[in-house]
């Protein structure tokens, strides 16, 4: 019976470190979720896709649920893939399948805090509304921070 519940012990601990997991309480995963969400809340409807005005509250409930670094990728690309070619650089056609790797193979508050902060730095200015000018600098201080944490 103890091998047994040894055998458990062991899996359970091998499988936390596979499955990475945010923690709740750290506060640097609550800022990365509020950067997300400002810099998404920046971005012109009219340079997302039709149908984003309907699938945002949930996007935003899936931003606030992300428990671990897959969930946060998933709704980064789900931003990401909500937007038109017109709202970002032309060289994103071919970075972006690279970042998309990256998004998914991403494990830490700085790796995912450095793919939105690219993503954000190939988003045209026309894509984005006059206040994400006078709020940028703010922003771009707060994700490097978490880039550099």
């Amino acid at each position: 019976m103890k091998n047994i519940l040894k055998k458990v012990v062991v899996l359970m601990l091998m499988l936390a470190f596979i499955t990475p997991v945010f923690s709740d309480e750290d506060a640097s995963v609550t800022e990365l979720k509020a950067l997300l969400k400002e810099f998404e809340k920046a971005v012109k409807y009219e340079f997302q896709d039709r149908g984003w005005r309907g699938k945002r509250n949930a996007w935003i409930e899936s931003v606030d649920a992300a428990d671990s670094p897959q969930a946060f990728g998933a709704v980064l690309i789900q931003l990401e893939t909500s937007t038109t070619w017109s709202s970002v650089q032309a060289s994103w056609r071919q970075r972006r399948a690279g970042w998309l790797e990256e998004v998914r193979a991403a494990t830490t508050v700085p790796q995912m805090a450095g793919l939105l902060f690219e993503l954000e730095k190939i988003t045209k200015w026309e894509a984005t509304y006059d206040s994400w000018r006078r709020n940028r600098a703010n922003w771009v201080q707060r994700v490097q921070a978490l880039i550099g944490s």
